[in-house]
């Protein structure tokens, strides 16, 4: 019994050592000793290697026990109700006029900018549609406002050309189509 302790602490030792080193190697050396001195803590005092298994298995189960206990719960209502809203500032959503301009060189009307303020985030949407074939599209800002609000939109000027979903009406409802 007390040659099996020594094992267990031997092998735990083990771990931390290879642990303190920074060489990927030595980490993963350390994640195995730290496996195997659990197997050897359900395999010793019982002989099963069923126990053993079980008791490595405990680890892999770790995260959903914080996933149980500590996330906490979400803050978005429901029901979302969307307002007249007035566009988000320059500093905020710069390329907003760029994006405005190029819908409207797509022949799409400005039809109403809405938005929804909740504790948890500001959306900022304005919508357009294109009476010729009944497509309605828009362009939205999300804004948390508990994040900092050092953003670069650099890169949105070369996500502009990419192909976005856009909602085509139709008398028997709505279809999703890539316009």
């Amino acid at each position: 019994m007390f040659s099996s302790i020594l094992l267990v602490l031997g092998v735990l030792v083990l771990g931390a050592a290879f642990r303190s080193y920074h060489n990927p190697v030595c980490q993963r050396l350390s994640v195995t000793c730290f496996l195997s001195a659990s197997f050897l803590i359900g395999y010793l005092p019982t002989g099963s290697w069923a126990l053993g298994f079980a008791a490595v298995s405990l680890w892999f189960l770790l995260p959903w026990l914080e996933i149980l206990t500590r996330i906490r719960r979400m803050r978005l209502p429901l029901d979302r109700s969307f307002r007249e809203k007035t566009p988000p500032r320059t500093e905020l959503f710069p390329l907003l006029e760029d994006l405005t301009d190029e819908m409207e060189k797509e022949d799409f009307q400005l039809a109403e900018d809405v938005g929804y303020d909740s504790e948890v985030q500001e959306q900022f949407l304005r919508l357009f549609h294109r009476p010729s074939d009944n497509v309605q599209a828009a362009v939205f800002h999300t804004e948390n406002p508990c994040a900092p609000r050092a953003i670069n939109y650099d890169y949105a000027r070369d996500v502009r050309g990419a192909s976005l979903p856009a909602e085509k009406r139709a008398t028997e409802g709505w279809r999703c189509s890539s316009a």
